[in-house]
């Protein structure tokens, strides 16, 4: 399954990867919503959804939705937003599990977007709580081609992928990219 950054559109779209190759889509979920970064996900039997508000909330505001089935119907989290906090709020991969623990991803934007990752420890996950807490922060290596941010972690199997950045300047077109 595969929900791509679609903010401008209303709700998030899953889409489903074929047999051939294709990627399909499968349901359009919370129409009628924008949300930054969607992050759909199956925990303890129950389908989750983490996402930021639209701008200029994008970086500082969380909010948890859930549902029986990824189809539907989705309900907001009576908390949200469950979260207020640029250091940690808005996604930054697939939360996963580790020893019976779950850890979401979550991007640090208190210096840059993207600037940094906190793994967060969620200690409590269900339709009426929400907790977590830092368990450990990821900063880009200054040697890396890309020093300048680390901004998205997928752990996949025995796989582990990383999305940093480079800032540079382009002199010509007077941007700063």
């Amino acid at each position: 399954l595969c929900t791509p950054e679609m903010s401008q559109e209303e709700g998030c779209v899953v889409y489903a990867l074929a047999d051939d190759g294709a990627w399909t889509p499968a349901h359009h979920i919370l129409q009628g919503r924008r949300i930054v970064d969607p992050t759909v996900f199956r925990f303890n039997g129950r389908w989750w959804l983490f996402g930021t508000e639209p701008p200029p909330l994008h970086t500082t505001t969380l909010n948890v939705f859930h549902a029986d089935a990824l189809e539907g119907p989705w309900l907001a989290h009576p908390a949200n937003p469950v979260k207020r906090d640029v250091s940690s709020a808005r996604p930054g991969g697939k939360p996963f599990v580790v020893n019976g623990r779950l850890y979401r991803p979550a991007q640090d934007s208190t210096h840059t977007y993207g600037g940094a990752l906190h793994v967060m420890e969620v200690v409590a996950l269900t339709p009426d709580d929400f907790r977590e807490r830092v368990a450990l922060r990821l900063e880009a290596d200054p040697s890396w081609p890309y020093p300048d941010g680390l901004h998205h972690l997928v752990i996949d199997g025995t796989r582990v992928y990383f999305d940093a950045k480079r800032t540079y300047i382009d002199w010509f077109g007077r941007q700063r990219r």
